[in-house]
């Protein structure tokens, strides 16, 4: 299945080791759980004071989980590399409960005769 991943930033400027730390987080999240489609990461600054949310969306047959990490006055001093990890963990943890919830859908048909016999 393949995997999708982007990146949006509002408000600061691009960068391009951030844009890296959070394609590895998406993709290791992607190798924990081979269902996700897609994931979308924004990075929001709030003006001054800095970054203030890391939305993640994330996309799994079936469902749309969305997850944000928002920055707190009193962690002022967090890195954006901290915040972005600490999405990710939110991420995961949301996937794992969600997971327990996932129901496989199996398709059943109807058969006559014996299961894989050829007719002739």
């Amino acid at each position: 299945m393949t995997f999708w991943t982007s990146s949006v930033f509002t408000g600061l400027s691009r960068s391009s080791f951030v844009e890296s730390h959070i394609s590895s987080q998406a993709h290791a999240l992607a190798e924990q759980f081979p269902e996700l489609v897609s994931c979308r990461v924004a990075v929001e600054s709030g003006g001054v004071g800095g970054v203030e949310h890391v939305r993640i969306g994330l996309v799994v047959p079936e469902a749309v989980v969305h997850v944000a990490a928002a920055a707190e006055t009193d962690r002022s001093q967090e890195s954006l590399r901290e915040l972005v990890d600490r999405a990710f963990a939110r991420a995961r943890s949301a996937l794992v409960g969600r997971r327990r919830t996932w129901r496989p859908r199996v398709v059943t048909h109807a058969t006559s005769g014996r299961v894989g016999a050829a007719s002739h």
